[in-house]
């Protein structure tokens, strides 16, 4: 499916648009990744831009996307997008109730699979966000690259969340700390394995 015809079925969806959502579709279409994984889904905006251009590459790739039961709630959700589209063969929907790193501990069961393509833009916390990386450091191919979303967001300036009681009751260092920026720097950039970047407030790990 081509790049118009997705930025029109997405219009006015959050969170991905339509220009982070090009650079999605032309790094997976330029690069020409097959096994991609991501952490954090939401309503499948961004899922279908990545499996808009492994359809276009046409080489029998999938997406696999994790994230937990509260996507099946969202209105619309990633299946009321599918059916817009022509793009089930390319994405596998995983609603996992403990979260995606306990789905990517299966992963790592199965020796065999790696990925060439992660998106993470989930958890965007220190605890779960540093626990992913360290799991998919061990299965993503030679080459493959990590993209973290959201380096310098934070719970006291979410929108969603910054008024809840939850954050309320938070420690002002936690939820004043740009958490995933804390991974990135702190665990990504040290790890030799991968060479980093950032550009447009992600950040960019590539294996070496």
């Amino acid at each position: 499916m081509n790049l118009e015809s997705i930025k029109s079925i997405t219009e006015g969806l959050p969170f991905t648009g339509p220009q982070k959502g090009t650079i999605l579709y032309n790094t997976v279409l330029e690069n020409r990744y097959e096994n991609c994984l991501e952490l954090g889904f939401a309503h499948g905006t961004s899922s279908i831009y990545i499996a808009g251009a492994l359809h276009e590459i046409n080489n029998g790739g999938v997406l696999t996307c994790i994230d937990n039961l509260s996507a099946h709630d969202r209105v619309p959700n990633i299946y009321n997008l599918l059916k817009k589209t022509e793009l089930s063969e390319f994405i596998d929907p995983v609603f996992s109730e403990l979260g995606y790193n306990w789905y990517l501990r299966n992963l790592t069961r199965k020796a065999e699979y790696t990925a060439d393509f992660v998106f993470i833009d989930g958890s965007h916390s220190w605890d779960v966000d540093g626990f992913a990386f360290l799991l998919i450091a061990n299965m993503i191919s030679s080459g493959g690259l990590l993209i973290f979303d959201d380096l310098d967001w934070t719970y006291a300036e979410s929108p969603s969340l910054k008024d809840t009681e939850k954050v309320r009751l938070m420690p002002n260092d936690y939820k004043n700390t740009p958490q995933v920026r804390e991974v990135f720097e702190l665990l990504v950039q040290r790890d030799d394995r991968f060479d980093c970047w950032e550009k447009d407030g992600w950040g960019y790990a590539r294996r070496i």
